[in-house]
């Protein structure tokens, strides 16, 4: 399966520095697999229950809450998928530093 390149539901702004991505699923809700290859932070905005896949099959289980935030640096590519399995929706915003 071809990854996608959106790393987000929806792009919310995107420039010479930086892209941003709202990320947003509902209960029950997937989003397909998709490759990041650039750092990016992520900001949790609804916190919620998420399992992921990652390319090799491997599956983990996070739960953040609102307020979190995470630093991720991509050494290469990172590709998973992500699935809401809590009984809220999640939401963060994903930006990527692309300079």
């Amino acid at each position: 399966m071809r990854a996608t390149d959106a790393v987000g539901t929806a792009l919310l702004l995107e420039h010479d520095r930086v892209r941003v991505w709202d990320f947003v699923l509902a209960p029950g809700e997937a989003f397909p697999m998709h490759t990041h290859r650039l750092d990016h932070v992520i900001v949790v905005l609804e916190g919620g229950r998420l399992e992921t896949t990652d390319a090799t099959g491997r599956r983990r289980t996070v739960e953040p809450k609102a307020g979190d935030w995470f630093w991720c640096a991509v050494d290469g590519e990172d590709t998973h998928d992500a699935r809401n399995v809590g009984s809220t929706r999640y939401r963060n915003l994903v930006v990527e530093i692309k300079r």
